[in-house]
């Protein structure tokens, strides 16, 4: 499997939401991530 990894872009807010919005990645964050997970954060 090959992995590129880049710099975020505008294009990836949408992803970023779904996928940061979820119960059980905040619960595993630090006290600063938030839940729910917004455009705004």
């Amino acid at each position: 499997m090959k992995i590129i990894l880049r710099p975020w872009a505008i294009e990836d807010l949408d992803n970023l939401v779904k996928y940061a919005n979820n119960r059980n990645i905040a619960k595993n964050m630090t006290d600063k991530f938030p839940f729910p997970y917004t455009e705004k954060d």
